[in-house]
């Protein structure tokens, strides 16, 4: 494989891992501690700047479109916008 496309497929990796960690959530109040958090920065410790940015964003992309990856099985761009900003 060519570095470019090794480099795509891991950073669609790590965002399915970011979006898979919000499954499981310790509820702690009115925001759950959720491994998305360190997904997204293991992504960027492993992948560097560039590729953990473009995983975050992808996860990101995937919930502004409805996907429910964000803690707690929510989705779109209320989820982001509101009080919590709960990811």
């Amino acid at each position: 494989m060519k570095t470019a496309t090794l480099k795509s497929v891991f950073t669609a990796v790590f965002a399915a891992l970011i979006c898979a960690g919000s499954v499981i959530a310790i509820p702690l109040g009115p925001i759950p501690i959720v491994l998305q958090n360190a997904f997204a920065i293991l992504s960027g410790l492993l992948l560097g700047p560039l590729q953990g940015a473009g995983a975050v964003g992808l996860f990101l992309i995937a919930g502004f479109l409805g996907l429910p990856v964000f803690s707690g099985g929510k989705s779109g761009i209320v989820a982001i916008t509101g009080p919590t900003g709960d990811t």
